[in-house]
């Protein structure tokens, strides 16, 4: 009967051997244990067990650990930091218009679903179309600021921190939020911008010391 739920596609024939009761029209459709019977109310027949997806999806709560300190004599050099391959977005000259007054701190933000939904470099908000790379190196090795297109040498005659090789690059996936760490790659001749692509080049590829 067209009034009757359809209950054959998730039981299974019971003890009495018959789809519905034995030898009775449990449908009322003048047949007795047709197939259409299975699993109807008041029979011996058994429902199946079938497993149904879902998902839960927890809303972000405030973290109580402590914040992450780097160890003594190490910095995230911001003039040599940015997103996209060569990006310096993160440095003083670009961010406050070249000087050093009222510099405040470069907030990353991440989004529920894990991507970085927005980054905030002196209170303007950026909106990352790469992956985001962080230098982690040594504070007197860091680019100077008054010169930020040399990036060999700094105020100090330092060698910077995008030439040595014992640094690290700290790098976000933009879309997933996934960290991965990896070894500078330093320069390849001459400094410039684009060997910003070359120091990030295992970064990039996701091949590094660690991700998570």
């Amino acid at each position: 009967s067209d009034d009757l739920p359809n209950y054959y596609s998730y039981s299974s024939i019971g003890p009495d051997g018959s789809p519905g009761a034995d030898q009775v029209d449990d449908d009322r459709d003048g047949i007795d244990d047709n197939i259409t019977e299975l699993g109807l109310p008041n029979t011996d027949d058994r429902p199946v067990t079938r497993g149904v997806a879902f998902k839960i999806l927890r809303s972000p709560k405030r973290s109580y650990r402590a914040p992450l300190k780097l160890s003594e004599g190490t910095a995230i050099d911001l003039g040599i930091s940015g997103f996209g391959q060569t990006g310096r977005q993160f440095g003083v000259p670009y961010a406050n218009n070249g000087t050093h007054t009222n510099f405040k701190p470069v907030v990353i933000v991440f989004a529920p679903t894990g991507e970085v939904s927005a980054i905030y470099v002196n209170d303007n908000m950026m909106k990352p179309d790469g992956n985001i790379f962080l230098m982690v190196g040594r504070p007197e090795q860091a680019v100077d600021p008054t010169n930020p297109q040399d990036l060999m040498t700094n105020n100090a005659g330092l060698t910077t921190n995008l030439v040595d090789q014992k640094n690290f690059w700290i790098g976000i996936n933009h879309r997933t939020g996934s960290i991965t760490t990896a070894e500078n790659l330093g320069v390849d001749g001459a400094a410039n911008i684009a060997d910003l692509r070359y120091a990030r080049g295992i970064t990039t590829t996701g091949i590094g010391t660690g991700e998570q």
